[in-house]
């Protein structure tokens, strides 16, 4: 009986394994059912192992690579359904691409925010795609990703940028392909010929870096709204401030909702606030708190024309800025730091303060656009470069040290008319670039995009004028093929993470099902 029992169990098990083995090959070796889509991505073919099978082989192969998800996801993102790259509006405008130190960092952090838009053009992955992108901890001071599916541009620069120029362009192209509404943030302090400005009313007194030698609590604006100082001193008063701003109608949302927001001193009270549009009060969102310093949302009608915020000026009822965007997608945001403030928008502020403002925003980019007016103001041989050097390398030396994963573009100087008694444009637009380089940031070079030497004189002669002379800026129809071209360059450099992500996701699967496949028998 022994040798039989010894038998039927050999037999059940030679029957198992043969069983086992057709299951497999009938579900391609991984458990997932056999990928039966149109064609095969041609990576996939280049790279399938040569087997004694020869082409159906490695048509087989190839098919259960794509069965996978990332494959997949690779496909859906980047072959079929190329809109970011095929955009008419872009196809004319010439490329220039980025700049990057020689050891990659900035490269590196950049990519950061181009897995953030990864994220943003697939919402139903984003949580998938952000564990994959997800930062290293030991980076502490990184911008937090409290909203996965939303993330801010803030563009600084000085007077050139005024008035919305180029940042007009980049946040209706951001925003028409990866979501979102609102104008972003809000001038509260220099106005002129902004699309929302601010009447203000009652005893504000602004608080200005530029006033000050020391550093402090000033915000992204390098100032703020505060109550009178007699107000701060004493701890009481009675006066109230209010700030008014109609929205004009091509700035609200079309689709979706706009929020206004709040970042004001850890002291303010909800009953210290009264906002209203078009005379309704606004219903609250739950507030967001870190050390000194708070957000406070507020939900926005579908419709409105006019928003007021009232504030009781009572001790450490501060306001520093207000923000009008929604919570997914893109926002661009303008800040502009003319005169005494242009160029230095970091080093004025403590740093934990500065740290926590940017997380607070969910800031996922910075654009660094200063050193026009620094050419304007300059007299000839009068012009300290050393010292415009040192000034730049300090503000983002001091940002990389606060945020060592934020990535930074610093945007070159555009070509400018030769005037006499005035230094070579050529010369700051060379520190601009080697301080960029030096503190891991991306450099982009506006003046060969405009078209290299003597371009400005071809933009102000345009027949629809792209530029203005006396000072050299840009007209509304210049600042928005200014903001293409930008645009043009990231697009490209998001076109490249995807080919380069896709191709590694690609050869990773193969190594991986190889080496399964020489498992099984």
């Amino acid at each position: 009986m022994k040798p039989q029992k010894t038998l039927l169990f050999l037999l059940c098990a030679i029957a198992f394994v043969i069983g086992s083995h057709f299951l497999l090959r009938s579900m391609g070796y991984e458990g997932l059912p056999a990928y039966d889509g149109p064609g095969t991505d041609r990576i996939c073919r280049e790279n399938a192992p040569d087997r004694a099978g020869g082409k159906d082989a490695r048509e087989n192969m190839a098919n259960r690579w794509l069965a996978d998800s990332l494959i997949q996801l690779y496909q859906k993102i980047y072959r079929p359904q190329d809109k970011h790259f095929r955009n008419p509006l872009l196809d004319h405008l010439p490329l220039e691409a980025f700049q990057y130190d020689t050891a990659g960092a900035g490269q590196h952090l950049l990519q950061g925010f181009l897995a953030r838009l990864l994220s943003l053009d697939n919402p139903q992955e984003a949580l998938w795609i952000d564990a994959l992108y997800q930062t290293p901890d030991f980076w502490s001071e990184d911008p937090g990703r409290e909203r996965p599916a939303f993330s801010r541009i803030l563009h600084y620069g000085d007077g050139f940028i005024q008035n919305d120029i180029i940042s007009l362009s980049l946040r209706e192209l951001f925003q028409k392909d990866f979501g979102g509404h609102g104008p972003g943030l809000v001038a509260l302090f220099s106005q002129e010929g902004m699309p929302t400005p601010v009447r203000r009313q009652g005893p504000w007194h602004v608080v200005d870096a530029s006033g000050s030698g020391r550093r402090g609590n000033y915000g992204i604006w390098n100032a703020y709204l505060a109550p009178p100082p007699i107000t701060a001193l004493l701890g009481s008063g009675k006066e109230e401030g209010s700030l008014v701003f109609p929205v004009p109608e091509n700035i609200r949302a079309t689709q979706g909702r706009i929020f206004m927001e709040l970042l004001v001193h850890e002291d303010v009270q909800k009953r210290d606030i009264v906002a209203e549009a078009d005379g309704m009060a606004l219903p609250s969102a739950p507030e967001r708190k870190v050390f000194g310093q708070q957000r406070l949302t507020y939900a926005l009608p579908a419709t409105f024309h006019q928003v007021e915020l009232r504030m009781q000026l009572l001790k450490n009822r501060s306001l520093y800025a207000l923000s009008l965007n929604d919570t997914t997608g893109i926002c661009v945001d303008n800040l502009s730091l003319g005169g005494k403030r242009a160029g230095q928008a970091f080093t004025a502020n403590n740093r934990r303060f500065l740290t926590d403002q940017f997380r607070l925003l969910d800031v996922g980019l910075l654009l660094y656009q200063c050193g026009t007016e620094a050419w304007e103001h300059a007299q000839g041989e009068d012009f300290d470069d050393e010292a415009f050097r040192l000034r730049t390398l300090r503000e983002l030396s001091y940002l990389r040290t606060l945020m060592p994963s934020l990535p930074v573009i610093v945007i070159g100087l555009p070509d400018l008319p030769n005037r006499e008694g005035k230094p070579d444009p050529a010369g700051i637009r060379q520190i601009l670039k080697e301080c960029a380089l030096q503190t891991a940031c991306v450099y982009w070079d506006l003046y060969s995009a405009m078209g290299g030497e003597g371009s400005a004189t071809r933009w102000i002669t345009a027949s629809v004028p792209l530029a203005t002379d006396m000072p050299f800026r840009f007209t509304p129809q210049g600042g928005d093929l200014a903001g293409r071209l930008f645009y043009k360059a990231i697009m490209d450099a998001y076109r490249q993470f995807l080919r380069s992500e896709g191709r590694d996701m690609i050869l990773n699967r193969a190594k991986t099902l190889e080496l399964t496949e020489r498992r099984i028998p």
